[in-house]
């Protein structure tokens, strides 16, 4: 019966769940958004908090006490996880990411501009695809999910570990001068990620996973390829065909999200899944006015985030970086300045809270689509690291059991085809 399924309700003091209360099992048919900072799951139950969307035993606190009093349940966020995972990610991170700058430095494959004869960018794909499918892991841990938090002090979290990470990175690959060669272009981009962040929480907590995520994705892939053909004016071989590759893309984003609703309706029915599911949507209040707000979240999110790699472009294109051997690092300076900018605002009014290693596995992402978007243009590199909904379905199919029934692991599997087809023609059509 579904009300076995039910978590415990958890108490007023934050407590750390364990692989015996929080189990596989008990998670819901939801994988994590790619490419966005701050995911989300939905609820089981009218008792169970949800990540993202602020529990009501925080209501009423000052941002400073609420983030403060979050921490030790953040900390304890590889119970039920273990350390083998995260370390996993960590040391594919840093592979990625010391790859792509060691390819970048070597005078051979180094270029200053769209070149899709070097292996940069494409290496710098693949890496993006693994970071941005996979950083969310352990935003999805039990004991995190037991806190149940809202959107605001998520990203402030994280927004500790991006920034910590980008500072190591250009002090490790910067001369000391570089240092002062700060760009407004930065600090915008560093001010449109956390916003594009909070409003995908908003969505997903809205809307739900499947048709939030395929918004999401859908919007940033248009928005950063006319971002690169319309704006940038970067060659396509055939419109046509690019536009061919960008709806069998579309294709494989939607089927790959609605996987999980058709597992639902293969297990109980699609009449009997909606009364089953009936007290879960209820608690995210999803009535046409909040589901037309998530969808508006959604939308917006979407257009943020396609255009969060154009303040890159113009930096890049600037007399600034121009002058520097390393342009994406010394924009990413300027990114830190702007995400702290915004860390500064949401202490005033967050309102949740989170782990900073989840930061980290997303600031490795995109400097590997910093990269993607240098050497294959916003108009394939970016929109190509979206494919990264891949690695999430695969996380949510092989660890966390999301997804069982086989016709929808076999739908999840043609989406994935789909996918790659969709990137190839991509590939193929938009590269000059």
């Amino acid at each position: 019966h579904p009300k076995h399924l039910q978590s415990p309700t958890v108490s007023a003091v934050p407590s750390i769940a364990t692989p015996s209360t929080v189990t596989p099992s008990t998670l819901t048919p939801s994988t994590l958004c790619p490419s966005t900072l701050s995911p989300s799951t939905e609820s089981l139950s009218a008792n169970s908090p949800r990540l993202g969307c602020q529990s009501e035993r925080w209501q009423g606190e000052s941002a400073s006490s609420r983030a403060w009093a979050s921490l030790p349940g953040m900390l304890s966020c590889f119970d039920g996880v273990g350390f083998a995972i995260p370390s996993c990610i960590a040391a594919v991170a840093l592979a990625c990411t010391s790859t792509v700058a060691a390819l970048d430095s070597v005078s051979l494959f180094h270029r200053s501009g769209v070149s899709p004869d070097s292996p940069v960018g494409w290496v710098a794909i693949f890496g993006g695809m693994l970071l941005y499918g996979s950083f969310g892991i352990l935003v999805k841990a039990p004991a995190v999910k037991a806190v149940g938090a809202g959107p605001e002090i998520l990203q402030i979290y994280i927004n500790l570990g991006v920034s910590s990470t980008f500072l190591a990175a250009a002090a490790l690959r910067l001369e000391p001068e570089d240092f002062a060669r700060l760009s407004w272009w930065g600090v915008l981009g560093g001010c449109l990620w956390p916003v594009s962040s909070i409003l995908a929480t908003a969505g997903i907590c809205s809307l739900g996973y499947s048709v939030s995520c395929t918004v999401w994705a859908g919007v940033t892939v248009t928005v950063s390829f006319i971002w690169g053909s319309c704006v940038f004016g970067q060659p396509l071989r055939s419109m046509l065909g690019s536009i061919a590759g960008l709806l069998v893309l579309f294709l494989g984003i939607i089927g790959a999200a609605a996987s999980s609703n058709v597992q639902r309706c293969q297990r109980r029915g699609c009449e009997d899944d909606e009364d089953v599911e009936g007290q879960a949507r209820d608690v995210t209040g999803r009535s046409a006015v909040a589901k037309s707000k998530g969808l508006l979240s959604m939308l917006i999110g979407g257009l943020v985030n396609g255009s969060l790699n154009a303040p890159f472009e113009q930096f890049a294109a600037s007399d600034t970086g121009r002058a520097v051997s390393s342009p994406e690092f010394v924009y990413l300076l300027s990114f830190v300045l702007g995400a702290a900018a915004c860390t500064v605002a949401l202490l005033a009014v967050a309102k949740a809270r989170t782990w900073g290693a989840t930061g980290f596995y997303w600031a490795s992402g995109y400097m590997c689509a910093l990269y993607a978007t240098k050497y294959l243009g916003n108009n394939v590199g970016y929109p190509l690291c979206q494919t990264s909904i891949i690695i999430s379905g695969l996380w949510g199919i092989l660890y966390y059991k999301e997804i069982t029934a086989g016709l929808a692991i076999g739908t999840f599997a043609v989406s994935v085809a789909l996918i790659l087809a969709g990137a190839a023609m991509l590939a193929n059509w938009a590269l000059v």
